[in-house]
This record gives C-alpha cells, structure tokens and sequence, in this order.
C-alpha cells in the first residue's frame, strides 16, 4: 500500500455568473492503478458574492486528450475547508477499464450573479498500484499471416504484487484494416534471460481501425510465480497479400491485492 498525495496550487481564482457547474482540472493527468482509498480537502477564501465549489474528478479509458465527463462527488459548499476523508468501496468510481484521471472543482453562482473565490484542492490516495512502463513501436509493412511479432514496451519488472495488468494502447496511421495487437507477458528469475516464452494475456487479437484507434486492455491476471515479468505488444495481419505498417503507443500498469 502505497499514500500518494496530490496538491494543486494555492489561491486560483475562479469566477462565475451561471448557475450551472463548470468543471476546473486543479491536478494534472496521472494513470489510475489500484486506488483503495482516497480523500479531498477544498479550500475556498476571498469568496465575493454566492460562489459554491465541491470536488471532482474525470477518467480517460486511453488518451487523456478523448476523456469521459467529469464526475463531481461529495455536496456543493460556500465555505472552507471541505474534508471529504476515507471514501472507499462502493464510493470509488471504477476505473478497471481506464487508465488516466485527473482531480478539479465544480463551481457555480447559486443566484447567477457574477461570485468567485481562490480556491486549492488536496487529493491523497491509497494505492496498491504502479506504473510498469511506457513504449512505442514502429511497425514497417510485413505481409506474412502466419508470423507473430512481438516488441517490449516495458523493462523487466518484479512481479510481486502484480496480480493484475493493464495497457492503453494507441494505434496511429494504421496502413489498413488487417493490423492486429495483443497484450502479451514473458517471466524470469534472470532478467537477463527469461525463462519462459511470451504468452497472451488477451483472449483474442484486436483489430485496429484504418488510421486512429485506441483502447484498454481492462486488468487481466499475471497468474505466473516468477521474480521478474515483462511485457510487449504482439502484431500481426489477418492477410498476406496486405502489407501493415502504423505506429504504436502502450502504456501499462498493474494492480495488486
């Protein structure tokens, strides 16, 4: 278990004259593996007329610039400090199929007068977590459909505590409609030499669309008692009289107990 705490910058004035929320990111985008537990503290001074504020956060499943809509959590208040402290089980929004979030404030005008305040957001996290690696490949034309290709996209790391993965995977200017990717493993007590061969944590291949793609992989079990682990991306065709060729982005993470 691991405590992360996060702190936007103080006394950011924020102002508003609607009486509808309007989400404002207060902490960069950061991955999401394995969040247990996590806690807010919102400060809100120089408040000048009927400003409200509660915190908030938003998911992206892939690419942090295509996120989901942010989500707010706790109540709207006028004053300050706010302490939202231990939310936990069913009041952690899912992130198995995500990979990146980012923390903020709503605020509003409660009468639709012109209000505003500084205001800083603390967010501290529970975490049973990492962030294994990042890698990008680049695939030239191949044409044979009966070859499996596969890179690392991450170095060797130890396996303890790693019950889980999970991968974004980003596919850019795919040559055409044939090209598929797949999430695959490879263990070791050397790192140096790995002692068994790269095995799918996916059921199946995924095909990548002409041009732009995207997609996670969900969290699939490592299930294999080795010190070291390592994974890559696995590529093939599903024809050989086509040639694929694109550019591939895979960033992972893991999730223990």
């Amino acid at each position: 278990m691991c405590n992360k705490l996060l702190s936007s910058p103080t006394g950011i004035r924020l102002s508003s004259s609607s009486k509808s929320s309007t989400f404002y990111p207060m902490v960069d985008w950061r991955p999401v593996p394995g969040i247990t537990q996590m806690a807010f503290n919102m400060m809100i001074t120089g408040k000048v007329g009927n400003f409200n504020a509660q915190p908030g956060y938003q998911l992206a499943a892939v690419r942090p610039d295509v996120p989901d809509a942010p989500v707010a959590v706790g109540s709207m208040v006028g004053t300050g400090p706010y302490n939202l402290v231990g939310l936990s089980g069913s009041s952690l929004p899912d992130v198995s199929a995500k990979f990146f979030w980012r923390f903020g404030i709503f605020y509003k005008s409660t009468d639709g007068a012109m209000a505003s305040a500084d205001v800083g957001l603390d967010v501290a996290l529970n975490t049973v977590g990492r962030v294994l690696g990042k890698g990008v490949v680049d695939v030239n034309p191949f044409n044979n459909n009966t070859d499996t290709y596969i890179w690392p996209v991450t170095p060797f790391f130890s396996n303890a505590g790693s019950d889980n993965v999970k991968a974004a995977i980003s596919v850019l200017n795919s040559r055409n409609g044939d090209m598929q990717t797949r999430l695959f493993v490879r263990f070791g007590n050397d790192r140096m030499g790995p002692s068994t061969a790269w095995t799918a944590l996916e059921g199946g291949w995924v095909t990548a669309s002409i041009g732009n793609s995207s997609r996670n992989t969900d969290e699939k079990p490592m299930g294999v008692n080795k010190f070291w682990a390592q994974l890559g991306i696995g590529v093939k065709t599903t024809s050989a009289s086509k040639e694929s060729q694109a550019t591939i982005h895979v960033a992972c993470a893991s999730v223990g107990s």
